[in-house]
């Protein structure tokens, strides 16, 4: 009987960046790489989520604070920033989302956790080791497996601005040969914005998840798992402020709620409905073969994702029929991997890796009325019935090898990547301004990784890492302009990163650093003036900064701080400031020197925990999380007053009374100070209108666990 690799936390509130390994007996033969262990990556784990409330995607950056993750008024469409540094939009994103080893779709970066036994931020040019590409790095998370032993779970809880249910279940159904797990999870937005007149709150959503997965091991060497979910979000959260009403979150009873025309007109004294509804489906099919063998474990992966969105946030597009007008953004990808990982003789260790993967992305709209019958308006150019259909076939082949020698260990790494896109639009987005048209484009690119770890003992370890990773280019996935036909280039990632892992006072107290600097050369970025933009390649940007992890645990206290320093910039050179052709005129940009938004200089999470009573039946915790951002720009070019979130803190706080084993309560409170930040923003020559994260929310969650 083989083992099973899980990862223990130096704190117990979760947090670690070294990765250190107990071994469970269990049935699956799976074996982490000597490379995945010593990824730098900082980790949480299920229950320390738990105690804190975290239930969705969205907010893991209040466990990595070099992460921000940025709800566009809906969950469904993200913008992503991490050491700094964006993508031009959230379907270009930087940083790629695994779960159970399945890279998911851009439109569902932003999901609810169901039964999650840990979750992973992997730093770096991690996505070379991956089939699918990440430039920056990778969110991996892992659900629980009943090969470690049957399991049980129901949550339920209650708070004003949420409800959650959750139940889910692993069982061992023959005896080490057939496993069953099985999860469901329904949760509903209150909402925090009262309309005046039907005291209804607007910004309310509903979301229901449901999944299974069968683990059969017929011999030994095998292990088959299949798997399938579904997931599903209706979202009114898409409502705009006034800065005063940013404050208040409230607005005059005589006031209503504003349309597109009149934000476009400057009115400022009015909630704005930037798009009534957002509606996510989405279906998850997966078949994993793993082969074991005396010194190798060979695994095939196959897995198909449909993801449909139905929204409707296009200006001058008005919704007649809510459960059918809007845009729609859909995605199907279908996954097919290899990986073959190697034991050889004097602990050498080596990966390679298959990769293919079809994306078929259909953006457009479906029989949407563009013109306003109150008051009459003639259509603004759009075309009702417009698609833009993109076809992408990416396939990677990728290698790493790990080389012990002494206290040293070298990890080399070599990744080729091949693009091939199709963009078909049969009907013209913008008439007469934009005509139908039809184009591709192949990109391909060679990203070397090397790093070399050095362990002074097994408490202590340093390294140091270089790599090149590719972000591919492609087609602007919303043409508004005839520039948008053009395809943009890929953009190149260069990083070096130095830093340590270290333990003392018997693994108490951790110590964790990464000195990191990222250069990317050909930038892409939305460029242009007012609603003339578009993607383009733009020159190059920087980042540079530490990431810090000290953390303490006893039987008692349990404690960390987990910080990000850092200074991200556009480049000097002549790329960063230009223009773009847009309609037969200029539209001018000027980026040179000027900080990217959602990159502030300093953020820090911090928890403190305290054990206040305990026996072998009863265990009180005051549990703390506090989190900090310096102030940072919500665009990349414009730099106004308006357009800066000033520096600001949340503290989250629980009492959690765990008894008779599997019993436990929790009172929680989230944002007590009731903290007013800004998650988006929509900006004009006449003015500005933002999206507010979430004010201060109390609540209480009971819990089984067998």
């Amino acid at each position: 009987m083989k083992y099973f690799k899980i990862i223990p936390f130096i704190a117990v509130v979760g947090f670690s960046q070294e990765i250190v390994l107990d071994k469970v007996e269990i049935q699956s033969q799976s074996q982490d790489t000597k490379i995945e262990q010593d990824q730098n990556a900082q980790s949480v784990n299920a229950n320390v989520l738990e105690q804190n409330s975290i239930n969705s995607t969205s907010n893991l950056a209040k466990f990595f604070p070099s992460l921000k993750i940025y709800p566009q008024g809906s969950d469904t469409f993200p913008m992503i920033t991490i050491r700094g540094v964006s993508g031009p939009d959230f379907y270009s994103f930087v940083l790629g989302l695994y779960v159970d080893g399945v890279p998911q779709s851009s439109n569902f970066l932003i999901q609810n956790l169901g039964d999650v036994e840990s979750i992973r931020l992997i730093n770096g040019s991690e996505g070379l080791l991956y089939g699918e590409n990440a430039p920056l790095g990778l969110i991996s998370i892992k659900t629980k497996n009943p090969l470690a032993g049957n399991y049980a779970k129901v949550l339920s809880s209650v708070s004003f601005l949420q409800e959650e249910l959750k139940a889910y279940i692993g069982w061992n159904l023959i005896k080490d040969t057939l496993w069953i797990k099985a999860n469901v999870g329904y949760t509903h937005d209150n909402g925090f914005l009262k309309d005046p007149k039907s005291k209804k709150m607007l910004n309310s959503g509903d979301s229901f998840q449901i999944g299974t997965t069968f683990y059969y091991q017929p011999i030994a060497e095998l292990l088959i798992s299949a798997h399938y979910s579904y997931y599903y979000t209706l979202s009114h959260k898409d409502f705009f402020l006034s800065k005063s009403q940013l404050r208040s979150l409230k607005f005059q009873s005589d006031q209503q709620i504003g349309g597109y025309e009149e934000y476009q007109a400057g009115v400022q004294d009015k909630i704005f409905n930037k798009d009534p509804f957002y509606e996510l489906n989405a279906h998850n099919v997966s078949l994993k073969l793993e082969y074991f063998f005396d010194r190798s474990t060979l695994t095939s992966l196959s897995a198909f994702q449909k993801a449909d969105t139905l929204a409707n946030s296009y200006p001058g597009i008005f919704v007649q029929d809510s459960k059918k007008d809007g845009y729609y953004y859909d995605t199907l990808q279908f996954i097919q991997e290899f990986r073959l990982h190697t034991q050889h003789k004097n602990n050498i260790e080596s990966l390679f890796g298959v990769f293919y993967k079809y994306l078929d992305l259909d953006n457009g709209m479906d029989n949407v009325p563009t013109g306003s019958a109150n008051p009459p308006m003639p259509p603004l150019y759009y075309n009702g019935t417009w698609r833009a259909i993109e076809k992408v076939n990416t396939f990677a082949l990728y290698g790493n090898a790990s080389i012990p020698f002494g206290n040293f260990t070298l990890h080399a790494g070599l990744r080729y990547q091949f693009y091939y896109n199709i963009i078909d639009t049969p009907l013209p987005p913008m008439y007469p301004v934009m005509q139908p048209y039809k184009d591709y484009a192949i990109f391909h690119a060679i990203n070397p990784r090397i790093s070399l770890n050095y362990a002074f003992n097994t408490d202590h370890e340093i390294f140091l890492q270089l790599s090149n990773t590719t972000k591919p280019g492609g087609f602007s996935k919303f043409p508004f302009a005839d520039s948008d036909t053009k395809p943009y280039k890929e953009e190149q990632v260069y990083s070096v990163e130095f830093g340590n892992h270290s333990r003392f006072l018997n693994s108490s107290l951790g110590f964790n650093s990464s000195f990191y600097f990222l250069f990317l050369h050909d930038t892409q970025a939305y460029v242009g003036e007012g609603y003339n933009k578009s993607i383009a390649n733009i020159g190059n940007a920087y980042s540079a900064g530490i990431d810090i992890e000290l953390s303490y645990h006893n039987s008692i206290i349990s404690t960390f701080i987990n910080a990000n320093f850092g200074y991200s910039r556009f480049g000097n050179d002549s790329k960063n400031k230009g223009h773009l052709i847009i309609g037969g005129q200029p539209s001018a940009y000027d980026v040179k020197g000027l900080t990217p938004r959602f990159s502030p200089v300093a953020s820090f999470t911090a928890g403190f925990d305290l054990v206040l009573y305990k026996n072998d039946n009863h265990k009180l915790t005051w549990a703390n999380l506090l989190n900090f951002t310096s102030s940072y720009y919500l665009d990349d070019f414009n730099h106004e007053n308006d357009l800066i979130q000033p520096s600001f803190a949340t503290l989250d706080v629980s009492l959690i009374y765990e008894f008779f084993k599997h019993y436990e309560l929790t009172l929680f409170a989230q944002n007590i100070t009731n903290t007013r930040y800004i998650t988006s923003v929509l900006w004009d020559n006449k003015g500005k209108a933002y999206t507010a994260g979430n004010p201060v929310n109390l609540g209480l969650r009971f819990t089984y666990n067998y």
